[in-house]
């Protein structure tokens, strides 16, 4: 995709603008973003079910731009399964092949049968949909998708309906799939921890933008900007309004919870009159052994997160989060003596770009 471009009413909404991306053969593509941010319609104007305003979009070196769904091999993935009640898990599998393609009656039943033995389904064929499990019918509407053998699958949110333990499952399923396929999917949902768990690029949007491509490492660690660094990890990554001073040997980040010299070579002079945001994971703040206390917290709340606990001080009227290991601290040690990981923060302009 080169620059695309989506609006409605009359261009009064832009749905996606300045959409660049590229998907390579083993790509497993998640658009990423908060409702509203224009993932969804970019996939529609890959898919062809919406048409864009402007810019290409190519499949194998051809501009799809102006070409029907049915034309351009690509197989769409609905948050709803949408199967055919009436029909059998063989018949709404078959169904693609019997409308588009001139295989015979036994290509289309080996076809049939070799993607339901994949999905785990080969003894379901005969069944109404009615009679499976949710798991189950999505495995279906992945396997009506697959028999088609399509350039890329397309998957609009598919397991947001799912319980949290069966959407876990698909989750590992679908990964596991798409390196079997060896062939591009790009999913769309609003889900970070999804996002996370089943990508290798992931592509973050915002008002219609991408904010980030970059894999899941790559954006929880080094991400380009505030939006992405606050829309990205559990529980959300702390900000504190700081500001820039410079001194003899180079800069200071001073704030109502503490002040840090800034060991770096990059010039702050663009920053040091303005207010900045400093930031930094709940992962990265760590109870001080004695004489390296940075700062301290009174807790708040303890919430048990399996070998970790998240814990949420006050300190000084503002709240701060720490991940720290299972019974580090306990409800009776209400002050903590607390430092920080200093290579583990990012520095923020007031435009919210990243400048350390």
């Amino acid at each position: 995709m080169t620059d695309l471009r989506k609006t409605y009413d009359g261009g009064s909404i832009i749905a996606c603008e300045k959409v660049d991306l590229s998907i390579n053969q083993e790509d497993f593509v998640v658009l990423l973003g908060p409702s509203g941010c224009g993932k969804t319609t970019t996939l529609r104007c890959i898919s062809g079910l919406e048409v864009p305003d402007s810019g290409e979009i190519v499949i194998d070196g051809v501009d799809m731009v102006g070409v029907k769904p049915k034309d351009r091999n690509l197989a769409f993935v609905f948050q709803s399964v949408a199967l055919f009640p009436h029909k059998s898990v063989r018949g709404n599998l078959r169904f693609g092949l019997d409308m588009s393609t001139k295989l015979s009656k036994d290509e289309k039943k080996e076809r049939v049968e070799d993607i339901a033995r994949m999905l785990g389904i080969e003894d379901k064929l005969d069944q109404k949909p009615s009679s499976l499990s949710g798991g189950q019918q999505q495995r279906v509407s992945l396997g009506r998708a697959m028999v088609m053998e399509p350039a890329a699958f397309l998957l609009d949110e598919p397991f947001s309906a799912l319980d949290a333990n069966l959407r876990k499952r698909m989750q590992t399923e679908i990964k596991e799939l798409q390196r079997r396929l060896d062939t591009p999917m790009v999913f769309v949902t609003h889900d970070q921890e999804e996002a996370m768990a089943i990508g290798d690029k992931i592509v973050i949007m915002n008002d219609g933008l991408i904010q980030q491509i970059g894999s899941p490492y790559a954006v929880f660690n080094e991400p380009t900007n505030q939006f992405v660094a606050e829309f990205i990890g559990s529980p959300s990554v702390n900000m504190i309004e700081s500001r820039i001073t410079p001194t003899d040997d180079g800069f200071r980040l001073e704030n109502d919870v503490f002040s840090l010299p800034i060991n770096t070579e990059q010039s702050f002079n663009a920053v040091t009159d303005d207010v900045v945001m400093f930031g930094i994971r709940p992962q990265y703040i760590h109870v001080a052994q004695p004489g390296e206390e940075l700062f301290s917290g009174t807790v708040k709340i303890i919430e048990p997160q399996g070998d970790r606990d998240t814990i949420y001080l006050d300190v000084g009227g503002r709240e701060i989060r720490a991940v720290v290991p299972q019974n580090t601290v306990t409800p009776e040690r209400e002050e903590l003596p607390l430092t920080i990981e200093q290579d583990k923060f990012w520095i923020f302009d007031d435009h919210g770009e990243r400048v350390l």
